[in-house]
């Protein structure tokens, strides 16, 4: 027989890790559950279409699904384990009957949309049973040189091997900033929002790159000043996804016009989404390691808030407001000066204004109160983008 769907990994998984008081490799896992289900080695050695056995991609999703229904954690790379829920579970019940799972999967939902879109993980209704590429790193083409090369990692535009389509490879470059490409596949693939930069694909035992698509134009090549309705545009867009990812606690703490891309939308039209959360947070109480100690400067210099200067770690959503502030001031015409209020031509400093406040304070405190801001000031027939 083939590999099941990752529905039927799930159990064996489970009991397998369930077997375990301390961490279990990824790689016991899926060879743990292959036997479990009897797989043959004609079995195993099937292969996806872009390359990588097909047992130990199911596997794998299994183990997602589990880390995203609560049951299960990865505390350290490749390693995984369950967590108290999930011991409960399994010493509750002896069998995980359809029934059970589907009830505890709509629970899990229920709860995540409770918190927010963004915190809604893959259920056993909706979730894809492989994801682009299958976490192989040659199921693509790079060139010999990258697109962009940045502190910690670098970008390539890549080539599916499967499909010969375009798409862009993002790659660290040095241990340092592994594990914050870690933390960005984790909050950014767990975004589910239209006008955030979906991952198609990654490194899921390392995470040492990661897959995107490749956009139309990037805001930062737009020809200043942007048209007004344009501009209206790209900033409620880049405001809803801000939104979304505050609401799980991510502030992005990086919001310039490099990073903020069109891609291909429905019918031809464009769509404009937030990339590159390499300097998100995880929420309150999940962190566990303080990278960004007290006095080091967090963001792009202009764009970041005043108290990225100060206190960067606890940078939080009013930061966010600040730089998106300043990136309409940019849009306009007026180049950021690091922790000055830029002043622009009216209607905009309107928004502007109250966004780039020197005090967190005082500036709008959520991107729902943004999003009225401007709804108020545009609300006429000269700013239809608004």
């Amino acid at each position: 027989m083939a590999a099941p769907p990752y529905k039927l990994f799930i159990e064996p998984v489970l009991r397998y890790l369930a077997l375990h008081d301390s961490t279990v490799a990824t790689g016991a896992v899926c060879e743990a559950a292959a036997r479990v289900l009897q797989l043959s080695d004609d079995d195993r050695a099937e292969q996806l279409p872009s390359g990588g056995p097909v047992y130990k991609n199911r596997a794998s999703w299994a183990l997602n699904w589990l880390k995203r229904a609560g049951l299960a954690q990865a505390p350290n790379q490749g390693e995984w384990q369950l967590t108290v829920s999930g011991k409960q579970l399994a010493a509750e019940h002896l069998v995980l009957t359809r029934e059970l799972l589907s009830t505890f999967a709509a629970k899990v939902e229920e709860r995540s949309l409770s918190l927010g879109p963004s915190r809604a993980g893959p259920t056993l209704e909706s979730a894809p049973i492989t994801p682009t590429g299958v976490g192989n790193r040659k199921a693509y083409r790079l060139p010999p040189r990258p697109l962009a090369v940045g502190g910690q990692a670098e970008v390539y535009e890549a080539v599916r091997k499967a499909d010969n389509k375009t798409l862009v490879l993002k790659r660290v470059r040095e241990a340092l900033g592994q594990n914050r490409m870690r933390r960005e596949i984790e909050v950014q693939s767990s975004l589910r929002h239209a006008n955030i930069m979906p991952i198609l694909d990654w490194d899921s035992l390392n995470y040492t790159w990661y897959v995107m698509p490749r956009g139309r134009r990037v805001m930062s090549e737009l020809t200043r000043p942007v048209e007004p309705d344009l501009l209206c545009r790209i900033v409620k867009s880049v405001a809803a996804a801000l939104e979304v990812a505050h609401a799980a606690g991510h502030p992005h703490r990086d919001v310039k016009p490099q990073n903020i891309i069109e891609l291909d939308g429905a019918h031809g039209e464009g769509q404009w989404v937030l990339a590159d959360w390499g300097l998100t947070r995880r929420a309150p109480g999940a962190t566990t390691a303080e990278w960004t100690k007290t006095g080091q400067f967090l963001g792009s210099a202009g764009f970041a808030p005043p108290e990225a200067y100060q206190d960067a770690h606890n940078v939080g959503a009013p930061g966010d407001v600040y730089a998106l502030g300043q990136v309409i001031a940019w849009a306009t015409g007026v180049d950021p000066v690091p922790n000055v209020s830029p002043t622009v031509m009216a209607p905009w400093q309107q928004v502007v204004g109250p966004m780039t406040q020197q005090e967190a304070r005082k500036r709008p405190q959520t991107m729902a109160e943004v999003q009225c801001l401007l709804s108020i000031i545009f609300d006429r027939d000269d700013a239809k983008g608004c």
